[in-house]
């Protein structure tokens, strides 16, 4: 290098682990070099090396935080010596460094597995409770009173029963469905939506004739771009609630609006 403005570009373009520098340089002094460079970068690690014996220049050495300071002629061992150590000094913080950066992925992860931890526990409180106390109490009623029960009751019951059985087998696919996109990596394709929400209306056929329910479908549908498993749930979760929650009897609509189908054409 020809003088420290240039070691200060290296400095500013390698950032080096160590630096190792005369004091005596043109323009520029060694130890005015270590100013700028502290400055810029606290952290950097200078070694100085002087033939001046005025201890002026080690007390600035030391003001400066410099970390090596070594007095010309020099000792090949004691150059050695001193370039281990701060290598030593680098390596460590480096391990800290990277021990620091893994264990906060890891407290992001536990932090992650929490939320999925709360969000299956209000699942399981919220909506497995409700149907499965349901089967429990019809099951224990036709167990304990089948005799006095009548062919409707009894009818009844076991049509309550089977509904609730679907409803907690939907709840459990629906959980190992998401719980299966942690493990595997989603890949997307074109999607037929006219044939997806077909079938999802044929398997929703019993509660649709149950509550009267009408349902009116777009003539054209627009391309879509999906995780079919996701699609399907999604459809399956839509329809079943606007049957459940859309009136008496439930009149139900579904369409898109071609505006912001035309506007994601465009993107």
């Amino acid at each position: 290098m020809k003088n420290a403005n240039e070691a200060l570009d290296l400095y500013e373009k390698h950032k080096p682990d160590l630096v190792i520098s005369d004091i005596r340089m043109p323009g520029m002094s060694g130890l005015q070099m270590a100013e700028k460079l502290k400055q810029t970068d606290p952290k950097a690690k200078i070694i100085m090396m002087t033939a001046y014996t005025d201890t002026n220049y080690l007390l600035e050495s030391i003001k400066l935080q410099v970390e090596g300071y070594i007095v010309k002629p020099l000792r090949k061992e004691n150059l050695l010596s001193i370039i281990k150590k701060q290598a030593d000094i680098v390596l460590a913080e480096k391990k800290i460094k990277e021990q620091e950066l893994a264990i906060h992925q890891q407290n992001l992860q536990l932090l992650d597995h929490n939320e999925e931890l709360d969000s299956f526990s209000h699942t399981v409180d919220h909506d497995l409770k409700t149907p499965l106390g349901n089967i429990m109490g019809f099951a224990n009623l036709l167990h304990e009173d089948y005799p006095n029960l009548s062919k409707d009751e009894i009818e009844n019951y076991i049509t309550i029963i089977i509904n609730c059985s679907k409803k907690i087998q939907q709840i459990i696919n629906s959980l190992l469905l998401f719980a299966s996109v942690r493990k595997s990596n989603i890949q997307t394709k074109e999607l037929t939506m006219q044939n997806i929400v077909a079938e999802i209306i044929n398997s929703l056929l019993p509660m649709i004739e149950k509550s009267n329910a009408t349902i009116t479908l777009p003539k054209i549908w627009p391309a879509a771009v999906g995780y079919i498993s996701w699609v399907e749930e999604v459809w399956t979760n839509y329809l079943s609630n606007a049957i459940k929650y859309g009136g008496t009897p439930p009149q139900i609509g579904i369409g898109y609006n071609s505006d912001d189908s035309e506007n994601q054409k465009k993107r």
